[in-house]
Parts: C-alpha cells; structure tokens; sequence
C-alpha cells in the first residue's frame, strides 16, 4: 500500500512538472509572436515634414529639462561648446521653454519608477511646445535595460541621441580613430612598450550590475575551465581597490596588473559598445568580447578576442590561454596603435549644436518610437522576458544547467 501511494505522488508531481513545463513554453511562444511585428530593418517609425526646416539664428538654445542619471550635466555641455564651431547656449531653467530650439530629455529619467518593469509614470512635460522647437530623447543603454513603457512616448520626440548609428544624433560610447600619415609618424617616436612584460595575472572582470540578460556568468564560468579569471565588484562581494568608483586610482592600479578584461557587455545589441571595451583599450588590456553580431567599424580592428569568432568557448579559452603566455602573439594585439586611437565621446553637445544650425534637416517626429527602439538583435525588457532570464539565472547557480 505504501508502494502504491508514493508512485501516485510521484505521478502527481510529475504531471505538475509538465503543467510547469507547458506554461513556460506557451508563454514563451507568446512573447515571440507579441514582439514578431518588430523586425530589423523596417524604417515606418518616423514621419518626415518635407516643407518643414529651422530657424535661422546665430546662436540656438538648447534646454536640458531632466538630469543625466539624476546629476546635472550642464558643466561638461558648457564646457564641450566653448570648443564647438557651432554657436549654441545651454539651460537648466525651464521657465525659458519658449525662448529655446531644442529640449533634451534623458530616458531613463522620464521615468519617475525608473527600474519597475512596465511603468507609465513619467515626469512632468512642458506645457509649451512650439513647432520649430526640437525634442530630444538620449539614451546610453540598451533595450534590455530600459524598464518603462515607450509607448507613451510615441509622438512626442523629433531626434534620438543614441549609441545606434541610426540615430539622428550619434553619441557612442568611444570611437576609433585612424591616424593621418603625419599622427603615424609621431608614433614611432615613441619607444614601443613590451606590455607582456608590465603584466602578471591572466584575466579579471569587474561587475557592479547584477542584472544580467546576456548571461555573461556562464561565459565567465565557462572561461574559467581554461585561464584564471578574478571577479571583482557588488555582484562577487569582492571589492575593487577602497572605492566604488569605477576611476578609482587604487582600482585602476590592480586592473592593469592582468593581460585580459572581460568586456562582456548586458546583452548583444545593435551597436552596443561601452566603456567596458574602451577602458580595456585605456588600461593597456586586451578586451575579451562576448559579439555575436557587431558593425566592425565601431571599433578598433585587431585589438580585442571576440569569443563568438571560435567554433565554441572551450577553443576560445584555450586560444586566450596560448596568446596569454606567448609574448609576440600578445604584444601583436596593441600594433594597431600604429594607426589608431581611441577617442572617448564627451562632446555630443556639440554634436547637437552642429545638427541645430543644419538648414537642410526636415521636420520629423517618432510616430513610433517604441517601434524604434524594440527594432533590434536584443529584446526589450519585459514582464515576461524577464521572468525567463532570471529563471535561467537560478537554474545555473543552482543546478548548473
């Protein structure tokens, strides 16, 4: 009788497991039906006023109406135009909204509950708006990290300042910059550095966001089976240096002791290059890249190891391990500062300006631009998707799957 009862318990959990298992893989096939209509490449999100151009002024006006992460950034805009060639004035005070041509909002920052997932309350918008007045939306991060409902933003907006060429502003990260041939000779003046030898640890990674749609954790602990990989930041509980500022002199110091950073980036986006890569380039590193679909132009070419150009991980790692321990074939990764540099992009404002003063630009809003934004490789971050990576996230840490 005891036999009997524990197999129909056995059977009954077993029928719950499938219901479980049936409601995830519906629920999944309706989230790609739901985001099916947002293929790349469709360009209907806009709509463009052919007879509609600016005003011609001397000097333009642009208002910030939101803070850049909560802090104002009106200092380094100021600063950014005193250099521009293009003649524009920066404000934080709204009460001159009919007196500007431009208004600059901050995404993240329209949002009031900026990490609930879904939410429609946003913060005040002006009441004013003229017709040859410009509204901007800039944005530094990807779909998967931005949390609020877009679509009430439809038809508010004329330009995106985005990391995405596409944008009507485009405000990376960093860019490469190819050397002219006069830059190329300055160069060899310099004594080239043997950076093998200024290094003495393999690979190192710092992760202070533990949100992870990309699922970088299983690359790193993949990677791990073949070189040593030591984890810092608020997601290993193991603290860079004395600060938890990333420019942190006593951090920088111990980062630029490895051979390798893993720049791995959240997710794989549509241009989506940060300072994860940048500041590898910056600390004489060579960036470990998790792309699995990048415009190459972006970035520097031959300065970094992209895992997804290996037939799989386990190759990838022991290529890394190889390069780790051959000098010339390390060294080889920092030739391309014969004719390149990296140039971090503050400036954008200027970017901005320039774009304001441009009397061939027509008159456009985003009908769309929840449209736009979903219009990639990554998926925006929604109730559902998100429940699924984060149930992907527990069965590795627990179960290792």
């Amino acid at each position: 009788m005891t036999t009997m009862v524990r197999l129909s318990r056995l059977l009954r959990n077993q029928k719950r497991y499938l219901v479980y298992f049936v409601v995830i893989v519906t629920a999944v096939l309706l989230l790609i039906i739901l985001n099916g209509g947002h293929g790349l490449g469709n360009n209907n999100y806009k709509t463009v006023f052919p007879n509609a151009n600016f005003q011609t002024k001397r000097v333009k006006k642009i208002l910030l109406w939101t803070p850049f992460f909560g802090s104002s950034v009106i200092d380094s805009y100021r600063k950014c135009l005193q250099q521009c060639p293009a003649k524009c004035e920066v404000t934080e005070d709204k009460s001159l909204i009919r007196a500007v041509d431009a208004v600059e909002f901050h995404l993240t920052d329209i949002w009031t509950r900026k990490w609930r997932i879904g939410t429609t309350e946003t913060i005040t918008f002006p009441a004013y708006r003229s017709p040859d007045q410009v509204w901007i939306l800039q944005n530094l991060e990807p779909p998967p990290h931005l949390f609020g409902n877009i679509r009430i933003l439809n038809g508010k907006f004329n330009w995106t300042k985005w990391y995405r060429t596409d944008a009507d502003i485009f405000a990376p990260y960093g860019v490469p910059y190819k050397l002219d041939p006069q830059e190329k000779q300055l160069t060899q003046i310099v004594p080239k550095r043997n950076l093998y030898r200024e290094k003495s640890k393999e690979a190192t990674i710092r992760v202070g966001n533990c949100f992870d749609p990309g699922r970088r954790y299983k690359l790193i602990d993949a990677l791990e089976k073949h070189l040593s990989v030591d984890k810092y930041g608020s997601c290993y509980n193991n603290p860079c240096g004395s600060s938890k500022d990333p420019s942190d002199i006593e951090c920088l110091k111990i980062m630029k002791e490895y051979k390798f950073y893993l720049a791995f980036e959240n997710d794989n986006c549509r241009d989506y290059v940060t300072e994860k890569y940048w500041g590898s380039l910056d600390r004489d590193q060579v960036p470990i890249v998790n792309w699995k679909s990048m415009n190459r132009s972006l970035v520097i070419p031959n300065s970094y190891i992209n895992l997804y150009d290996f037939e799989s991980i386990e190759k990838a790692g022991k290529y890394i391990k190889k390069v780790a321990y051959d000098e010339a074939l390390y060294n080889s990764y920092f030739d391309y500062r014969q004719h390149y540099v990296n140039r971090v992009t503050t400036c954008n404002a200027c970017k901005v300006c320039t774009a304001l003063h441009d009397g061939t630009r027509l008159g456009q809003v985003y009908e769309d631009i929840d449209g736009w934004v979903r219009d990639d490789m990554c998926e925006k971050v929604e109730k559902l998707n998100n429940f699924m990576k984060n149930v992907h996230g527990w069965l590795f840490f627990l179960f290792g799957l």
